[in-house]
């Protein structure tokens, strides 16, 4: 196929096979954002912590949803792919209020950065300028 779905495997031992992505461009978009939210971007942070409801809400108000990679568990949200969300969700939560467990930003952009750091109600577990400031001995 010209643009054929991708599968993946869960459970090493006995493969259970699902679509990750319906065509090959949505999934090497899909891993572009996982790439630039876990380091490949200049500007990024994340947290492993659950992530309020009222952070989610205001996330889908005022991002674009990229429903062409999102599923249930994991959630893209972007602004022109500028900057970019990605929000992690616990699969046990799906048949009452979904539980958003983390949440992955990016961008190569320090005011945009700057703007997602300061407008999203996060306690961060990383910050990747922490990591420039420390390199620089400040």
């Amino acid at each position: 196929l010209e643009n054929p779905p991708v599968y993946v495997a869960v459970n090493d031992t006995s493969p259970e096979w699902y679509v990750q992505s319906k065509t090959m461009e949505d999934f090497l978009l899909l891993m572009a954002i996982y790439n630039g939210t876990l380091g490949g971007l200049k500007y990024n942070a994340n947290s492993l912590e659950s992530v309020k409801p009222e952070t989610v809400k205001h996330i889908e108000k005022n991002w674009t949803e990229a429903t062409e990679i999102s599923d249930e568990s994991q959630r893209v949200f972007t602004d022109n792919f500028d900057e970019v969300i990605s929000l992690s969700f616990d699969k046990k939560s799906f048949d009452k209020d979904p539980t958003c467990t983390g949440i992955f930003i990016g961008t190569s952009n320090q005011q945009r950065f700057d703007n997602l750091l300061e407008n999203l109600a996060v306690e961060w577990s990383y910050i990747s300028c922490e990591d420039e400031d420390s390199e620089d001995g400040f």
